[in-house]
């Protein structure tokens, strides 16, 4: 159904990493196991760094983490992030960096949210300013700081209702 709503054709392994991350996503979101399950190949990720491939990561992780997490793969995340982080693979919406910061070891969540903040240092993009402060917020509430976690949290939350996101 995914693949007919977005009139995707097969042709490659970064198709198959849009369609397994946002699948995968989508039934973390609904509770849709079935759909997680048809989806979740953490080969696909493990193949997806392998080949650099830093916009296809930034696409399987934010819900990959998640079935992970809840699959007792934590070991197997951590390692999956410090090959990212260590590799400086960065996607348009730090998506790789924020899970970094909410899964990955200690160092490889400091080093994220410093990779995001000197990637998106001086963007004129309007959501850049949102993303650090997303990453930064994260990385805090993660150390259990969360009344500094706050100021930037709000900064985010602020930057992309600008944009219309919610």
């Amino acid at each position: 159904v995914m693949r007919t709503n977005l009139r995707w054709r097969p042709s490659g392994r970064h198709n198959e990493a849009f369609d397994a991350g946002n699948a995968v996503n989508t039934g973390m979101r609904v509770g849709d196991l079935a759909l997680v399950d048809a989806f979740f190949d953490f080969q696909l990720l493990l193949d997806t760094i392998a080949q650099r491939d830093a916009e296809s990561c930034g696409v399987l992780l934010p819900g990959f983490a998640e079935v992970m997490q809840v699959r007792g793969m934590a070991k197997d995340l951590r390692v999956a992030l410090e090959r990212c982080i260590k590799a400086r693979f960065i996607d348009p919406y730090t998506s790789i960096q924020l899970c970094a910061a909410r899964f990955g070891s200690e160092e490889i969540a400091v080093t994220a949210v410093a990779q995001a903040e000197e990637y998106f240092d001086g963007a004129l993009a309007p959501a850049a300013a949102g993303h650090v402060a997303l990453c930064r917020a994260t990385l805090l509430r993660r150390q259990g700081r969360h009344v500094a976690a706050a100021q930037p949290a709000a900064a985010a939350a602020a930057r992309f209702r600008q944009l219309g996101w919610r």
